[in-house]
């Protein structure tokens, strides 16, 4: 691959991913040096069922794996994602490099759940399966400073965090099912 329009000499962090293998981060790459490799695994994963409170498995439920703030040269990367999605039958599969992990899983209407710390080795697969629990309701009122009359239409949303997000009703009411704790 070769990515156009960028200055020379001048250092990017690239990450790579594909459906099937291990996401891969190269924070210290600088534009002209040639002779990189990328070789993306796919024996580093964990894997599981992801189940609701009452233990029957979630379709479709959406995995992610915070691999936490990089350090590169002259920079620091924030959180570090890795995403999956489990299946119709709640199962899932979550590649990932060699690391410590936070896993997050937030399914609307039927739960939450964040496990810290998970570790896994190179060339492991790690057995896991994902139980949700009730999530939090975040309720808000949002009045306008000066006035105390409601605003409406104001959207309260989490950058990193797709679908944590809620918008104002007339009457300035904005509702978030299902925040993890």
């Amino acid at each position: 691959f070769r990515i156009g329009k960028l200055r020379e000499g001048d250092q990017y962090e690239v990450r790579f991913r594909k459906e099937g293998y291990e996401t891969q981060f190269h924070l210290d790459k600088v534009v002209g040096k040639p002779g990189w490799v990328v070789v993306l695994g796919n024996t580093t994963y964990f894997e599981g069922r992801v189940l609701d409170p009452g233990g029957k498995p979630v379709a479709n439920a959406p995995i992610r794996a915070n691999g936490g703030p990089r350090q590169a040269s002259g920079f620091r990367l924030g959180d570090t994602y890795t995403d999956t999605r489990a299946g119709a039958d709640g199962r899932y599969r979550l590649y990932v490099e060699p690391g410590q992990y936070d896993i997050e899983v937030r399914a609307p209407g039927v739960g939450v759940a964040g496990l810290s710390g998970q570790t896994i080795a190179a060339d492991t697969v790690r057995a896991m399966d994902i139980r949700l629990t009730q999530g939090i309701q975040f309720v808000a009122r949002l009045v306008d400073d000066e006035t105390g009359e409601p605003v409406p239409g104001a959207r309260l949303y989490h950058w990193e965090k797709p679908g944590i997000e809620g918008t104002s009703d007339a009457a300035g009411r904005v509702e978030v099912r299902d925040v993890p704790p």
